[in-house]
């Protein structure tokens, strides 16, 4: 008989009996010439089976059995032939990423992200949520930050990016955090006024002018963590201006 072709689709298994009739003899002996390895042969139950297809099985495989019985032999071939679906994008290599406060961070997402279909084109990414003044170039994949505010340390909600990969019929998700490193951020000195001393505070003789300078304000450390180690005044007796400060 001519080979024949057996069609499947993938993520379908692949299940088939060989019936053999001999008149002469039970038992012929049957051999397999050639199978995909990922195709296994039953010998008691002449069964060919596979697990699940999937996007490597995709193609043409070809299935050719002996069988023998006593004097002659006889070859039957045929193609088992697994057609594609479409397959997802899959985000690979997708964690948590690090950055430090005030410095640039950048990532190419387009490397993070491949569609198993042979011949398919890049999928199509969007950025759904992304951090305050993050940008997302959908060309070329690059989402880029400086995070400058202290409000971004650590890893807060504010600094989760979504993104999505699509093509032309599926898509796919994926979402990771940027965590920030503090920096040291220089102390602000406040500008007080004559009328905010009076106020705020009573310097009498023998008062330590620091610690009465100090528990105006006049002075603040952006990063919560790092405490005013040291504060040095000058005083000319002049209006106030903007207090030095050092830490």
């Amino acid at each position: 008989e001519d080979d024949s072709t057996l069609n499947i689709s993938q993520g379908e298994e692949f299940f088939i009996t060989l019936l053999v009739n001999d008149e002469e003899t039970a038992s012929p002996s049957i051999e397999i010439l050639s199978k995909p390895e990922w195709i296994t042969f039953n010998s008691v139950s002449k069964t060919f089976t596979s697990e699940r297809t999937t996007n490597d099985e995709v193609g043409a495989h070809e299935i050719i059995v002996r069988v023998s019985d006593t004097e002659n032999n006889v070859e039957k071939g045929f193609t088992l032939e697994v057609s594609n679906t479409n397959d997802a994008p899959i985000w690979t290599n997708v964690s948590e990423y690090s950055a430090t406060q005030g410095q640039e961070f950048s990532i190419n997402l387009n490397n993070k992200v491949s569609d198993p279909d042979d011949g398919s084109a890049a999928p199509t990414l969007t950025v759904t949520k992304k951090p305050e003044g993050a940008d997302f170039d959908p060309v070329t994949g690059i989402l880029s930050w400086t995070p400058e505010s202290e409000s971004f340390v650590g890893s807060p909600e504010t600094n989760t990016v979504t993104a999505i990969a699509a093509d032309l019929e599926v898509e796919t998700t994926t979402q990771f955090t940027i965590n920030v490193g503090d920096r040291n951020d220089q102390p602000i000195a406040n500008k007080k006024t004559a009328s905010d001393q009076v106020i705020e505070g009573v310097w009498t003789s023998g008062t330590e002018i620091a610690g009465s300078l100090a528990s105006l304000a006049m002075v603040v450390d952006p990063d919560t963590s790092d405490p005013i180690s040291s504060l040095s005044v000058s005083i000319d007796g002049n209006e106030p201006s903007s207090p030095t400060s050092s830490v």
